[in-house]
């Protein structure tokens, strides 16, 4: 039976790899060859606090006839921890043999009863095992799938290891073991599912024991864990048939087998993945195209993508990365597009991305990111077409220097911390199509000047500091005015500023409610009426959550509100609220379910709130 993780053809669109580092060894064992564990630290695997939780596994492969046995323990031990002596059992483990005729791999802890469960295998598969206890219950798994569970009591203390064989009957496993590890935790099908074919550095949360064989010659066999619980090798040989189910010139990630030298694309996006980006990733140094988008990634960026020299496009968007960027993105000089938004990557931007001169396409939205914007970033950064800073922490101005990048026809600095005025330099880009500078604290006038920009779509400017006039100029933008309605706000809206009259008649009435308590004469740019926006909506709390997460809104005046949670695809998922609501302080909660009463995947979602033609949204993260 073929395990081997799924390859991609080489002329699919993306291709994946793996490469051995180094040499891999197995054991092998017959007759009555085992390995045995008597370190000092073995009550970290055999003690008291072993009762109710443990984990073990290992890569098999079964050879030769089986063994009579009259209980799991008794048969051809795999792995297992047994006091000497009859009537002394207190074992769990893992073993080979056949009983009450049925030849199996049984997984097994025995506190005087025969609580087991056996595992169908064929001489010469390679498999994996995984044995879990956890408060009364035992698991079994085989390639990271539930086999079955049955009650099992807590085992007792003492005992020592043994793997291989050696127990007192004398039977011996016959045939290869690698990659034994042993934890001191209950862990979860996932977990399991996600790290059987991951080398461990042995320092992992619960591990206690971890011997991969790998030492080629010798009879010692290292505990590769901190707890350095190292065996006696006794009648086992080394052997180069190894776990590793991929070739020679491959790596594997996420359970696949990727080829060095021929993968170029590799495009995993929304494919459920779990856990950090594996340092095995700086190996496909052939790739041009790296797309890990909305998964399930944690953990920080590797300092390893930096080997990458060929990428010209890295998207690790929608999952939930933390730390800060790695300043080895800086060696990747082909880049063209670099996207992670929606994560929780930390820290300042990145001052060498002004050293990036193929880069044209960056999109850093929806994370935690503070400081200003370097004006030097900016000023170096000239092939830059796209900018999306939206969504973080960014404070101080807007740097001057924008005005230097000729191509840039999309700039996102919405939702942050910026002050300051509006530079002149802004009104240069004539190029620029998109301009999204709302829910900032930018302050002072409108100029005049911006009728320069004559290509753009998109100017939205709302709730800011902005005061004054606005310049009539502004309809001769290239803004469909025609087109907008009167709560539309398709694209443009300047609302919730400090804006007066007279206002130019292109925007009249299609620009929602505006401050003008400082002018001489009190009047509302909204149409027909002289109202307050509809709505004010407050932080959500806790965020992230599990399992449920309550914000607050208060609705100023009697009109229609519609509140959804919306994917980083900006698919809708969960309609909250769709009807007429009346002035007062509200509350909502979401327990992370769709439309049709589905969980949903943890990760980063948004709640939007509209009404009157205006929105206003919030990022949320969900953990499980």
């Amino acid at each position: 039976m073929d395990l081997k993780p799924h390859r991609f053809n080489i002329l699919s669109f993306y291709i994946m790899v793996s490469i051995s580092l180094g040499q891999n060894y197995s054991l092998f064992f017959e007759s009555n060859a085992h390995v045995a564990i008597d370190g000092q630290s073995i009550e970290e695997i055999t003690g008291s606090s072993w009762s109710y939780q443990k984990s073990i596994s290992a890569w098999i492969i079964p050879y030769g006839q089986s063994t009579n046995a009259t209980a799991g323990w008794s048969g051809q031990q795999i792995y297992g921890q047994n006091q000497m002596g009859f009537g002394f059992g207190n074992t769990h483990g893992i073993s080979r043999g056949i009983i009450d005729g049925q030849d199996k791999i049984w997984v097994y802890n025995w506190d005087g009863n025969d609580d087991r469960i056996g595992i169908e295998y064929e001489v010469g598969e390679l498999m994996h095992i995984a044995l879990v206890h956890n408060d009364g219950i035992l698991y079994a798994y085989k390639n990271g799938i539930l086999v079955d569970q049955v009650n099992s009591n807590p085992t007792a203390d003492g005992g020592f290891i043994r793997i291989g064989g050696g127990t007192e009957n004398g039977n011996a496993f016959n045939g290869h073991i690698d990659e034994l590890r042993v934890w001191s935790i209950a862990r979860s099908a996932e977990d399991i599912f996600d790290q059987m074919y991951l080398q461990l550095n042995g320092e992992e949360q619960g591990l206690v024991g971890y011997w991969n064989f790998n030492e080629g010659e010798g009879l010692f066999a290292y505990d590769l864990s901190n707890n350095q619980n190292h065996g006696d090798i006794i009648g086992a040989d080394y052997s180069t048939e190894t776990f590793n189910p991929c070739e020679d010139d491959e790596i594997v990630l996420w359970s696949y087998c990727f080829s060095v030298e021929n993968t170029t694309e590799l495009n995993l996006s929304s494919h459920q993945i779990q856990g950090q980006i594996s340092g095995n990733i700086g190996y496909l140094t052939n790739l041009t195209s790296l797309v890990l988008s909305n998964n399930d990634l944690t953990g920080p960026i590797p300092s390893e993508i930096g080997n990458l020299a060929e990428l010209e496009i890295l998207d690790l968007s929608g999952n939930t990365l933390t730390g800060s960027i790695p300043s080895e993105i800086s060696e990747l000089s082909q880049l063209s597009v670099l996207n992670l938004y929606f994560n929780d990557l930390n820290g300042q931007l990145p001052d060498f991305l002004q050293y990036m001169t193929n880069l044209n396409h960056i999109d850093l939205a929806g994370n935690q990111l503070t400081g200003p914007i370097d004006n030097a970033i900016i000023e170096n950064a000239d092939s830059l077409v796209y900018i999306n800073l939206s969504f973080n922490l960014f404070s101080d101005i807007i740097p001057p220097s924008i005005g230097a990048l000729d191509d840039l026809r999309y700039l996102f600095l919405n939702n942050n911390f910026i002050s300051g005025e509006l530079p002149i330099e802004l009104f240069q880009l004539n190029n620029l199509r998109y301009l999204w500078l709302s829910s900032n604290q930018i302050e002072g006038s409108i100029s005049s000047d911006i009728i320069e920009l004559n290509s753009l779509q998109q100017l939205f400017m709302s709730h800011n500091n902005l005061g004054g006039i606005i310049p009539n100029g502004i309809c001769d933008l290239s803004v469909d005015w025609d087109g907008q309605e009167d709560i539309g706000l398709t694209n443009f809206n300047i609302s919730n500023n400090d804006l007066c009259p007279p206002f130019p008649s292109c925007i009249e009435g299609a620009v929602g409610y505006q401050d003008t308590s400082n002018c001489a004469d009190m009047v509302s740019i909204y149409k027909g009426n002289s109202v307050l926006n509809g709505f004010t909506l407050h932080n959500a709390f806790p965020n992230p959550f599990n399992p449920v997460i309550s914000f607050s809104y208060e609705m100023h005046l009697t009109q229609m509100v519609e509140i959804q949670i919306y994917d980083t695809l900006g698919q809708p998922v969960k309609s909250l609220v769709g009807e007429l609501q009346r002035p007062g302080l509200k509350a909502v909660q979401w327990d992370g379910t769709d439309d049709e009463g589905l969980a949903l995947p943890s990760g980063a979602y948004f709640l939007t709130i509209k009404s009157s033609g205006l929105s206003d949204s919030r990022k949320i993260v969900m953990l499980k």
